[in-house]
């Protein structure tokens, strides 16, 4: 049964593109030894669908809300009003927790951090194009400006109350709510921010579709642009063009070894 007290709320928006991902997350959830939480989900299919994809994790599911308006960081936003939990974390069909005890490490960590407003963990980056990476550093503003930090909100852990402060996330942003979230909460001085410096969470990889990607650098790049300013802005898309460049030349190298090996 949903926990009444949670002291974790445990936010999942769903799409029609990542619903069948659905119980790689759900069973890491239902599986943890602490027992303080509650699991939202958002719903935001378009397509019709059977309710019945649920029924196996009703105990640990405090609530399904169904949003008309599939905007993601409008449905994170729904989530968080949702929520009773003292402190929020996010989690997308696909992302899972690595041990059954991620929710007691975290919230042994917490409480020795004397209730920290923002808690960021290591973290694993997967490419298609690379092996994955373990990331186990603190984030600093230099980050920030290149956008060099995660994109996935996995990583990240809230406290409600400091969020909600926060604004939530801009909804102005379709896919980037959390990045413009993250700089928002490390530029403000009086909030705490910890770094936890163990992985708590992976996920199951899937290559993104070239809108989104697009859309993506277009968001990050109005962010970067609105909290640190145009040369910043203008150093990330000079990045990322380089970026595209090198990805262009190795996939026109694969060809080349391909055609040669027929």
């Amino acid at each position: 049964m949903a926990n009444l007290c949670p002291y974790f709320s445990v936010i999942v928006p769903i799409t029609d593109q990542n619903v069948h991902l659905l119980p790689f997350t759900m069973d890491s959830i239902a599986g943890q030894t602490c027992d303080a939480f509650e699991v939202i989900i958002i719903d935001g299919q378009a397509k019709e669908h059977s309710l019945s994809i649920f029924d196996a994790y009703r105990s640990c599911i405090a609530r399904i809300y169904t949003a008309l308006d599939r905007n993601l960081s409008g449905m994170l936003n729904k989530g968080v009003e949702l929520s009773k939990g003292n402190f929020l974390h996010f989690l997308q069909p696909g992302e899972f927790y690595i041990s059954r005890n991620s929710f007691q490490f975290m919230k042994e960590f917490i409480n020795n951090e004397s209730d920290p407003d923002l808690i960021y963990t290591g973290c694993v980056i997967r490419h298609s194009m690379m092996r994955p990476q373990q990331i186990f550093r603190q984030i600093e503003h230099e980050d920030l400006k290149g956008a060099k930090t995660p994109y996935s909100l996995q990583a990240y852990w809230f406290k409600k109350k400091s969020l909600v402060m926060a604004g939530k996330f801009n909804t102005a942003y379709r896919i980037q709510g959390g990045f413009d979230l993250i700089c928002r909460l490390y530029r403000d001085p009086t909030l705490r921010k910890a770094f936890m410096k163990r992985i708590l969470t992976d996920y199951e990889y899937r290559l993104p579709k070239r809108n989104w990607i697009l859309r993506q650098v277009y968001e990050t790049l109005l962010i970067i642009f609105r909290h640190f300013g145009l040369s910043k802005a203008v150093i990330f898309w000079i990045a990322q063009n380089q970026l595209r460049l090198l990805l262009w030349w190795s996939k026109s190298i694969q060809g080349a070894f391909w055609k040669r090996s027929n």
